[in-house]
């Protein structure tokens, strides 16, 4: 099947898709990227508030992975400094879903309670990262993709034009997991590069107003290894059925 390019931010939902938060020194990238995702499938449905609270899923879910000895209870966890497994956040948010910002914006509120609206994942599916044309059809379905990327830290330098695509080369440095938001698809019309848009969580002066390309292919060169790595993926899980609730 052959696809056009693609960019979610164009489409219902764009509006809370463009929506840039910034995850600074801390490690909460995975949270960012899993709250844009439910944010983004509520708002293709209603457009009205929609915004998670960021500081719920942090503390809440910090609770759940203490009592499974997961993470330490020390003060860099209570900073919400953590990190987690996207498929383990995606099974808890199952469960016990995250409320709005709106309801949340003390720490004194972060439990749930009666008259809360609470969003809770309902389906979710774990894709093969080489499965690129099931990827494809998703985004073209209108469907945004949760992924941990293997990068080097040269990232962050990261300059967007119309033939910029981020492509981690075989040099000698630490490379890092990191946690970013699959919006779209395409070409670059020069260079003729392959890419995946996505969405990071380093706020707007990063890239194309926080969003950016990295490369899309086969002989994309693994971090670690300096060998082809599909697409520079390690994890991708799409975010299918949100929905709200408001608790007795």
């Amino acid at each position: 099947m052959d696809h056009d390019d693609c960019d979610l931010r164009c489409g219902p939902g764009g509006p809370v898709l463009r929506r840039v938060r910034n995850q600074g020194p801390s490690s909460i990238g995975w949270a960012l990227t899993i709250l844009s995702a439910m944010e983004y499938t509520l708002a293709r449905i209603n457009p009205a508030d929609n915004e998670l609270s960021l500081q719920f899923i942090i503390y809440t879910l910090r609770e759940y992975l203490i009592a499974r000895k997961l993470i330490q209870d020390d003060a860099r966890t209570w900073r919400g400094d953590y990190e987690v497994p996207m498929l383990e956040v995606f099974r808890w948010l199952m469960l016990h879903g995250v409320a709005k910002e709106s309801e949340c914006k003390s720490l004194a509120k972060v439990f749930l309670d009666s008259g809360m609206t609470v969003a809770y994942l309902q389906d979710y599916t774990v894709i093969n990262v080489e499965n690129e044309e099931l990827m494809l059809n998703l985004l073209s379905d209108g469907f945004c993709l949760c992924a941990t990327i293997q990068i080097f830290e040269d990232l962050k330098e990261y300059k967007h034009d119309e033939n910029s695509v981020y492509e981690a080369t075989a040099e000698d440095k630490e490379f890092v997991s990191h946690a970013v938001l699959i919006t779209g698809f395409g070409t670059t019309p020069i260079t003729r590069k392959k890419f995946w848009w996505i969405k990071n969580s380093w706020g707007e002066e990063w890239g194309d107003k926080g969003f950016g390309r990295i490369y899309r292919g086969y002989d994309a060169i693994h971090p670690r290894t300096g060998q082809g790595n599909p697409n520079l993926l390690k994890e991708v899980i799409v975010c299918r059925v949100v929905k709200e609730k408001v608790l007795d």
